[in-house]
């Protein structure tokens, strides 16, 4: 909503003023967001640190997390965590696969 303002012609600083909020960081929000899954999450209340958890995950594991977060009503930190912590490595996008501290391999689903 913020970046469709942007691209109707709004000056990024007066909303930035207006919101207190960091246009950039938003721009920089979605990289790495399957456009299925910003759609999916756009009026919804998500942490922003979700995101950073949900660009661990491969694009078609971004869109089940999400139908997930949406089906359960749940868009915390730690649901979206536990969401990665369960998903196999085949899905987790390479270079990002941080093992969550107390779990192993084998507790893993």
């Amino acid at each position: 909503m913020i970046l469709a303002a942007v691209e109707r012609g709004l000056p990024e600083e007066r909303l930035a003023r207006a919101l207190n909020v960091n246009v950039a960081v938003i721009r920089n929000l979605l990289v790495g967001i399957c456009p299925e899954v910003a759609e999916m999450l756009k009026d919804r209340h998500v942490p922003l640190n979700a995101f950073t958890e949900l660009r661990r995950l491969k694009p078609m594991r971004q869109i089940r997390a999400a139908e997930m977060m949406v089906a359960m009503n749940r868009y915390s930190l730690g649901y979206v965590r536990s969401i990665v912590a369960a998903t196999p490595a085949s899905q987790l996008v390479e270079g990002k696969a941080a093992t969550p501290r107390g779990l192993t391999s084998d507790k893993s689903i």
